[in-house]
């Protein structure tokens, strides 16, 4: 079986291509009709039908969770079920035989009920026709690695696709920008784009403000246009570019949702079977993307953009905190940060020296800098500018 191969976290450009690059060799995509899908020792067993032959998917946790979404079963169940099913006992570190036997009778009895649950849905809940992706096993006519259960309306955008046609968007402007970071999960990619040339000196959002990352007297009010595009070829979300300011002294980057451009992967039926796309379908969906990309240099990395939404946060970065302790640990529950998030903002908060609604957003996007899981470091980032709201509700 081919899987995955593990996240990558602030990765540049070159790296981030050769893996999409590697990934769109593997990729097989089906739409198929229920009645050919059966499930057996935790696998999808679907059978020969309508322009494809034979397969067999082992879902990964993503696939579990789209499956578990479209067929009503709970997700932390259904992979908790797969993951005991899966487990093989030679691998537990027990070498007593009666350990093995016994840790394989509970694998077979998980195994059951995932596909006794997963048969009887597949069976009486799930759509006509619906589309699996996956990745081709590593043996001709080996086992396959689900990735997703979708709509058979689900419109890929691929990552490599989105990429390149957001590249030669950009470049159809003549801005000059720099790809200063991207991450790559199972569920989405993000790429973060920055114009060096377009800059605010932002003295008022950055009164008072020092950098945890630098040493004391470094500090630049200067901040920096860009903006991070994100895509999910699975579901996880539409393919998007927002605009994220970058300040220069810590590479805060203060993301601003409410003006995100959107493109959803949504389009019409696709016909049973392995999907081929037309050249002129091709061209069609990534021409899309690039006027998207234009659009988003035109608006996001624009002088006057940049001056507009730095100063719309000004008046409620500068509200001055009272308790600021008491005021973190209301943003921390209305935000459901975990305790250690809460500890380490709290801690950037005092060592960024703004004790103001602007310095919980500055050590929330600090923190996020820290984060090794790309999906929770943006949605704190995405939160930044919230936290900030209600920090200054609260004083």
């Amino acid at each position: 079986m081919t899987t995955q191969p593990t996240t990558l976290r602030n990765i540049d450009l070159e790296t981030l291509v050769t893996r999409l690059e590697g990934d769109q060799t593997r990729k097989v995509d089906v739409v198929v009709g229920r009645d050919l899908v059966e499930v057996t020792d935790g696998r999808l067993q679907i059978a020969d039908g309508t322009d494809h032959g034979a397969m067999v998917i082992e879902p990964g946790p993503d696939m579990i969770a789209s499956m578990s979404a479209r067929l009503r079963v709970p997700t932390q169940l259904a992979r908790e079920l797969h993951t005991r099913a899966m487990t093989n006992p030679e691998d537990l570190d027990d070498a007593d035989p009666i350990a093995q036997l016994t840790a394989e009778m509970e694998r077979s009895a998980y195994r059951d009920a995932f596909d006794s649950l997963f048969g009887a849905r597949f069976a009486h809940d799930a759509p006509p026709s619906f589309m699996l992706r996956t990745y081709r096993g590593d043996d001709a006519g080996g086992t396959h690695y689900g990735r997703a259960m979708l709509s058979r309306r689900y419109n890929i955008f691929d990552n490599r696709d989105v990429l390149l046609a957001t590249l030669s968007g950009i470049h159809a402007t003549g801005t000059e920008v720099d790809v200063v970071s991207a991450d790559l999960t199972d569920a989405r990619m993000r790429v973060r784009v920055q114009a060096p040339a377009i800059a605010y000196v932002a003295t008022e959002l950055l009164k008072g403000y020092r950098s945890p990352f630098r040493a004391p007297g470094e500090a630049s009010p200067l901040v920096f246009a860009g903006f991070e595009v994100t895509n999910s070829e699975i579901g996880g979300g539409a393919f998007a570019i927002t605009p994220r300011m970058v300040v220069e002294v810590c590479s805060n980057g203060l993301v601003i949702t409410k003006d995100v451009m959107r493109c959803v992967h949504l389009g019409s039926a696709l016909d049973e079977g392995e999907i081929t796309w037309a050249a002129d379908t091709q061209r069609a969906a990534l021409e899309v993307i690039k006027l998207r990309a234009r659009d988003a240099v035109a608006q996001f990395l624009s002088a006057d953009y940049l001056e507009a939404a730095i100063r719309s946060l000004e008046a409620t970065a500068a509200v001055e905190l009272s308790e600021p302790t008491t005021t973190l640990e209301h943003v921390a529950k209305r935000q459901a940060w975990t305790e250690d998030e809460a500890a380490a903002i709290l801690d950037l908060f005092v060592r960024g020296g703004q004790c103001t609604a602007g310095g919980v957003m500055q050590a929330m996007t600090a923190h996020a800098q820290a984060v090794v899981d790309p999906d929770r470091a943006a949605e704190l980032e995405a939160l930044a500018i919230p936290a900030m709201e209600l920090a200054a509700q609260r004083a």
